[in-house]
């Protein structure tokens, strides 16, 4: 017994363990977040939202140009300075504005005409302007080894936003109110980033670094991009190709299935960062993506049986629907995770171009299939296109790793890389 507790506390301590319990904690107060949203709003409308939401993250991540992927290998090695990053990321700001006025105008012709609404239409540059500076700085924590303080950013972030949706909620706020919140979220994981990098802005030139950044950048720019695209264009492909209402039920049955993804997401950042410094083997990861999993599989179980329930108590009848859709996804989240993990592996060992290859192949799978099952099955063809896409992606990811394996440590160093 004594043993077990051991290991259970120096699970809690470790990075790894503090950035999985702040990813629980976000988890929580984004199914909170999703409840009220999804009460207030309505079918619809929470399809609106959830469009919105998926949009403004993709085009984050092709407007920082895959920099907040590079900065995660080249800050350990000291190749560059926090200060140039930033400077490299206020220079991309300006691409980035122009792309969200080029969407947000697409989305108001081609998807719904509520994005042209006044509020709408500026509260979506405002929280994508926000958003871009957000996901800047927490992988700039992330490349300095603050991958639990990154994960409480965020959570704080959630929280703010839970509590200005409870003041818009009492108020009677329509949709332009839920983007308000939104936007208010972003500035605060701002703020809190700033607070907490704020002796790390300066550092040591490198010479040629800002150039070096902006050319590894593109190439590692489909590892986000494509991965993006495989978690978040099913919602905007179900909004164009099926209705806002089918978007509302897929949008709902993935704020539980999120869950799946979070110690994942968490186990990911440590190991990354482990694999650039090289005290972490191959054997050792393998241990902790398939470990993981099987711990997984029992949420997956229990998600599987109580989710009529779990979404009857939490979003009310009118969303009976995204129960169906719940389990598909949790079984596409399940497969997901070890892409998670393998993925930043990957850049961590040096790959450069090839390191996108499992997320464009999860891109071109989701839609593709998203375009041939959609039409006919709404929400839930999107949800077996996930399956499909994410399957796809966590194979590429490990035989890309098994390539990389003599270039990380051995396994006598393992326990090193847990600490």
């Amino acid at each position: 017994m004594r043993r077990v507790l051991r290991l259970i506390s120096s699970g809690v301590v470790s990075r790894a363990g503090r950035t999985t319990l702040w990813s629980f904690g976000n988890v929580a107060l984004a199914t909170v977040v999703g409840v009220i949203t999804a009460r207030l709003l309505g079918v619809d409308l929470r399809g609106v939202l959830g469009i919105f939401v998926s949009v403004a993250g993709l085009v984050v991540l092709v407007g920082t140009w895959g920099t907040n992927v590079a900065i995660r290998r080249l800050l350990p090695r000291g190749e560059i300075s926090a200060k140039q990053y930033l400077q490299v990321s206020a220079f991309l700001f300006l691409f980035h504005v122009l792309l969200l006025l080029l969407v947000v105008w697409g989305l108001s012709v081609l998807v719904d005409t509520t994005f042209a609404e006044p509020v709408v239409f500026f509260g979506f540059l405002a929280y994508g302007a926000a958003y871009f500076w957000s996901n800047q700085l927490l992988d700039l924590m992330n490349a300095s080894g603050l991958m639990s303080k990154s994960a409480a950013t965020n959570a704080l972030g959630t929280a703010v936003c839970m509590a200005a949706l409870v003041v818009a909620a009492l108020a009677g706020a329509g949709l332009g109110g839920v983007v308000l919140c939104y936007f208010v979220s972003m500035l605060a994981q701002i703020g809190i980033g700033i607070v907490t990098l704020r002796h790390s802005f300066g550092g040591v030139a490198q010479p040629g670094a800002r150039g070096h950044l902006l050319r590894l950048g593109p190439k590692l720019l489909g590892l986000n991009l494509g991965q993006a695209i495989a978690y978040r264009a099913d919602t905007a492909l179900i909004g164009a190709l099926g209705s806002a209402g089918a978007a509302g039920i897929y949008a709902v049955a993935t704020t539980p299935a999120s869950v799946l993804t979070m110690p994942a997401t968490a186990l990911s950042q440590v190991v990354m960062h482990d694999a650039a410094a090289r005290t972490i083997s191959f054997r050792g990861i393998l241990r902790r993506v398939f470990g993981l999993m099987a711990a997984l599989a029992v949420l997956v179980v229990v998600g599987w049986l109580l989710a009529d329930l779990v979404i009857a108590i939490l979003f009310g009848p009118d969303f009976a629907e995204a129960a169906g859709v719940l389990r598909v996804l949790l079984l596409a989240q399940l497969l997901l995770v070890p892409f998670i993990v393998f993925s930043r592996v990957v850049v961590a060992c040096g790959a450069t171009w090839s390191a996108s290859l499992p997320g464009i192949v999860g891109a071109v799978t989701l839609v593709g299939l998203g375009v041939v099952l959609i039409p006919g099955l709404g929400a839930f063809g999107g949800a077996w296109a996930s399956v499909c896409a994410y399957a796809a992606m966590s194979l590429v990811s490990f035989v890309q790793v098994f390539r990389y394996r003599d270039t990380l440590r051995t396994p006598a160093s393992d326990d090193r890389s847990t600490t």
